[in-house]
């Protein structure tokens, strides 16, 4: 189930990479009804049972 928060980090994040993070976070959310999503550490963070992944921004480590 998507998060209203979420929605909100990605309407405000400008990156070449928006559209990569918006497909990722389907499939993950699609992969099981079970997951859902939250804002850990200021980036959506998927979780079931406990963290799964989140998507950070490290500007020092970006490969184009």
């Amino acid at each position: 189930m998507k998060n209203p928060d979420v929605d909100a980090w990605l309407d405000a994040y400008d990156n070449p990479m928006k559209p990569v993070v918006e497909a990722l976070r389907e499939v993950i959310l699609d992969a099981d009804p079970r997951v859902s999503e939250t804002i850990k550490w200021q980036a959506p963070t998927f979780v079931y049972k406990g963290n799964i992944a989140s998507f950070f921004h490290d500007q020092g480590n970006m490969r184009r």
